[in-house]
């Protein structure tokens, strides 16, 4: 009898166009609570210097849960963290938020949408807003610039 044998590969690949840290790329591996405790555990890494602030994001995402028949945001440092384990590909998340003081956490799925409180599920909405800095009149007369551009250009290429 011949035995196959399937080696697992990680979710993570080894390519230098992630924007994983090495170390990080080394400990997540397939099983949720390493990730998790990865989260946790990152730091800044002194060796990279730290990447500046973006001075403008065109959108953000904000989480809500469903809680008493409404739709509820999370703490603000909760969404980061909850925005983080999605985009690292994370299946959960353990967050303490103002909205559920009966417990020290809440385990938080957003891959699946919900969370986890007191063995209830409580559906979640991941939005997309825009900048709240951002001058709307300007962008929409960037807007009609470029339009204008674009006909200008066009004409002068028929005369």
């Amino acid at each position: 009898m011949v035995v196959k044998r399937y080696e697992m590969s990680p979710r993570i690949q080894d390519t230098p166009s992630s924007d994983i840290p090495q170390r990080m790329r080394q400990n997540i591996r397939n099983h949720a609570y390493t990730f998790e405790h990865a989260l946790q555990q990152q730091v800044e890494d002194p060796e990279q210097p730290a990447s500046p602030p973006s001075t403008h994001t065109s959108a953000y995402f904000t989480w809500l849960v469903f809680l008493l028949e409404k739709w509820i945001p999370f703490d603000a440092a909760n969404q980061r963290k909850v925005e983080q384990t999605l985009n690292l590909g994370g299946t959960f998340v353990d967050i303490q938020d103002s909205h559920f003081p009966a417990v020290k956490r809440v385990r938080v799925f957003p891959k699946s949408n919900y969370l986890s409180y007191l063995g209830v599920k409580y559906r979640l909405s991941r939005i997309i807003e825009t900048d709240p800095g951002m001058d709307h009149q300007e962008l929409k007369d960037e807007e009609d610039e470029s339009e204008d551009e674009e006909v200008n250009g066009s004409n002068r290429r028929r005369g």
